[in-house]
């Protein structure tokens, strides 16, 4: 019989205490013992009964172990120092896993030194620090437990580079006190995703991310003492399934910032639930806030608009870019699903082995013991971990009874040229679990593919691949994942929760950029991204039909050769949201190299192409909008309305400079764009009018010959100037 399959969902009961209830039981997580997972009660002597001090052996066995499982059983754990894993340039992993989150606990004894001193907070476990090389850490299915008298105390500093997972997690402060719950912001962190996270106490519930992204979905934070969530200026977070319950405000932003589908309650009438600040770019989208004076108070420099009612259907501070009249000026809005949750098999001396079956690291073909151990009958396969990696040279076909295939975590490598992959198709089990698998190096050199193929539900947990390709009718889902997904069939729909995915080669000089040069494609299907972070060369998003939606888009450090034409987005007759995309590019040739068009979007047979330097929000676009234009009359494949005219007096100054004098509706912080007729900003100015709302500036321009250009002046995201001269 197969192991049920459940959904999660979240309850606001009358008392308005949030539980996350699932109907499936308490998770039990257990392996196998020849799994290669380290036993840390066994192996290092770390007490599990609450009586003897535990964290030098688990400190011990975080700091030893490389990319494995460090496995606590079920038991409390008692610290009075932090628990740390290996630092700077340490490479992969541990993976922290406990037996679940309300059987394993880390427990910090009260009134611990080192711990007192809120000015210099202290993490009870932490997981990485320094430089972005603590690749594929975890911290899984346990609860840290702050005892009274800790002020000081840090629940979580979480660290992961890459990927790396926090998931089905309790930090709980005792008393309330303590100065974070999930501490995000410490050295250069991300890309990492956090899941199933409840936060009791705590100065700020969670407090990040530094430097990269991290993606945040099923978080429950509640009993604040100053912040439920803090975004710090420069830092990117990605967020669903946000459930505050605080009188104080529920989320500070200051940089950029997605926030869908969540839910903020007892609030005071004094405060609102949300903060942007000046230099905040916030989407949020199907938001429901009770006890609090409003919604979002705004006070981002690109608009000023608050929401003083309770509900957010939509919002973004800036508003909508588009390239044709026919584009929305609202997202995609497309369905959102969790994927479903599949009851861990108990059943350990019945999983099936592929070591049992004849795999053996090295260069063997290791395809048929793969099989064999698919064929066995089994539910549960496994991999168990090495220091080496298992060859696959060709497909293994994922059917027969099996709904999980778990990595301890495993290594696999599928040469170039060859088709090592694991193809889903026909099984007993409406649902099929993969899980944490790196394919090392997903460059050229491994091609291992994940190809669904099938009308079963697949969830991708934790996998390093070198493409997930969606070619079946049944819902993909991945969280913490890190390679090339192709979504290809009209049937199939796809959602992927913190992805990263690369591409370092650099071109030489007059190379042409290969056709598969990309990171993310969905030809006919619909795909949904939660918070995106790429680097290196190619077009990192191709919709090429059907409908996309990506929400949050952390661009890092391109390495295009100088002259690159081509777009970090091709949009192609295809519906296509964007929002929250940023773009950061470090290095003294950062002007000739990082990328000059964020889009090039195609709709009929006219080709439009948004120019970074035409954006007001310079390296950000927080919401980018198209619509599939194949049935759209002429009107409205226009260029967008640049907003209504008003008074305005054009001078021709000496060189390539315009004079341009008008009068704003009130007095404040006003931008002049200068457009060609393409649409590409040739000139900028910003400042601050007159008193009485007047302005006169002189304004630097390219000019080309004899031609048309578009005057804009905005106050904010509203456009209150906008007229057609003929500049020579």
């Amino acid at each position: 019989m197969n192991g049920p399959v459940f959904t999660r969902s979240f309850l606001l009961i009358s008392s308005l205490l949030f539980f996350i209830v699932d109907t499936i039981p308490a998770e039990n997580i257990v392996y196998p013992g020849n799994a290669g997972v380290v036993n840390a009660a066994r192996r290092y002597n770390a007490d599990k009964n609450g009586v003897r001090d535990a964290t030098d052996e688990l400190t011990n066995a975080c700091r030893s172990e490389g990319f494995n499982i460090i496995y606590l059983p079920a038991g409390t754990y008692l610290v009075s120092d932090k628990v740390w894993f290996r630092g700077e340039g340490s490479g992969t992993g541990p993976i922290l896993q406990g037996q679940g989150e309300h059987k394993t606990v880390i427990k910090l004894k009260p009134n611990c030194p080192g711990f007192q001193d809120p000015g210099n907070p202290k993490p009870v476990l932490q997981t990485g620090r320094g430089h972005p090389t603590n690749f594929s850490r975890g911290v899984r299915n346990l609860t840290v437990f702050v005892g009274k008298g800790n002020p000081g105390a840090i629940g979580i500093e979480f660290m992961s580079n890459n990927n790396g997972l926090l998931d089905q997690v309790s930090i709980i402060s005792e008393d309330g006190q303590g100065k974070y719950g999930l501490d995000l912001k410490i050295g250069d962190n991300g890309p990492l995703t956090v899941r199933n996270l409840t936060v009791k106490g705590f100065d700020i519930g969670v407090n990040g991310i530094s430097s990269n992204t991290a993606t945040l979905t099923n978080i429950n934070v509640e009993n604040q003492n100053e912040t439920g969530m803090y975004v710090a200026n420069h830092h990117s977070l990605y967020v669903e399934n946000y459930y505050s319950k605080n009188s104080v405000i529920a989320l500070h932003n200051e940089y950029m910032m997605v926030l869908i589908n969540s839910t903020l309650t007892g609030g005071s009438p004094d405060t609102m639930g949300i903060y942007n600040h000046y230099f905040g770019h916030l989407f949020a989208r199907n938001l429901k806030t009770s006890g609090y004076k409003g919604a979002i108070l705004n006070r981002s420099r690109h608009s000023g608009t608050s929401i003083q009612e309770s509900d957010v259907d939509e919002f973004v501070n800036y508003g909508t870019t588009r390239l044709f009249n026919a584009a929305p000026e609202k997202s995609l809005n497309l369905p959102v699903k969790q994927p479903p949750l599949l009851e861990w098999d108990q059943d350990v001396g019945n999983w099936s082995s592929v070591t049992a079956h004849g795999a053996r690291t090295g260069k063997a073909d290791n395809s048929q013991p793969f099989q064999n151990a698919i064929d066995a009958g089994k539910k549960t396969v496994y991999i168990p971990a090495t220091d080496k990696k298992f060859q696959l040279r060709k497909p293994v076909i994922i059917r027969g009874a099996v709904e999980r295939i778990v990595g301890c975590p495993a290594k696999i490598m599928a040469p170039d040229g060859d088709n090592g992959s694991f193809v889903i198709r026909a099984g007993s089990s409406p649902v099929v679990y993969i899980e944490d698998i790196s394919a090392v190096g997903t460059s050229a050199k491994n091609r291992f593919r994940i190809i669904q193929e099938s009308n079963r539900t697949v969830v991708i947990k934790s996998v390093q691949c070198f493409e997930l390709r969606g070619n079946g009718s049944g819902d993909v889902f991945a969280v913490d994942l890190q390679g090339r997904v192709t979504c290809m069939n009209p049937k199939q729909s796809m959602w992927i929760r913190g992805y990263n995915s690369e591409k370092q080669k650099e071109l030489a000089k007059g190379e042409v950029l290969p056709e598969d040069a990309f990171n993310l494609q969905n030809t006919d299907g619909n795909l949904w991204v939660l918070g995106y972070k790429s680097e290196g060369i190619g077009i990192k998003v191709k919709a090429l039909g059907g409908k996309t939606e990506v929400l949050g888009f952390f661009m890092y450090s391109p390495y295009l050769s100088e002259g690159d034409t081509y777009p970090l987005v091709e949009v192609d007759n295809a519906h296509f949201t964007m929002a929250a995309f940023s773009h950061v590019c470090h290095g003294t040739d950062c002007a000739t190299r990082r990328y000059s068009r964020y889009v090039r979007e195609k709709q009929q047979s006219i080709s439009r192409v948004l120019f970074a330097d035409s954006l007001y929000t310079r390296k950000t676009v927080p919401l980018y909008n198209a619509l599939n234009g194949r049935s759209m009359s002429a009107q409205k494949m226009s260029l967008p309305e640049r907003g209504n005219s008003r008074a305005l007096k054009i001078g021709l100054s000496a060189g390539n400079s315009v004079r341009v004098e008008a009068i704003l509706p009130e007095a404040g912080h006003y931008s002049i764009g200068i457009y060609n007729s393409q649409g590409r900003l040739m000139g900028r100015a910003e400042g601050w009018s007159s008193p009485n709302g007047t302005i006169d500036r002189t304004v630097e321009f390219g000019r080309v010959g004899k031609s048309v250009h578009v005057i804009e002046i905005r106050t904010g995201s509203n456009v209150v100037v906008s007229e057609k001269k003929i500049l020579r």
